[in-house]
């Protein structure tokens, strides 16, 4: 069974509480990086590239 078969199956709960919990880790590995980048870059470009970044990902869409 693929993961996309798998995912669909679920009942909406369970898929809204996969979702919460994949969100939130995208949110703890997006803190850490910035942690990770402030020690290089100034406060205004770690926005920028962070606006820049989503702005990528949420331009298809």
């Amino acid at each position: 069974m693929s993961p996309a078969a798998f995912y669909q199956n679920l009942s909406p709960p369970i898929r809204a509480a996969c979702l919460a919990l994949a969100a939130s880790a995208c949110f703890a590995g997006m803190n850490g990086l910035i942690r990770l980048a402030s020690a290089d870059l100034h406060g205004t470009q770690i926005v920028f590239f962070r606006n820049l970044f989503g702005l990528v990902f949420m331009l298809p869409w």
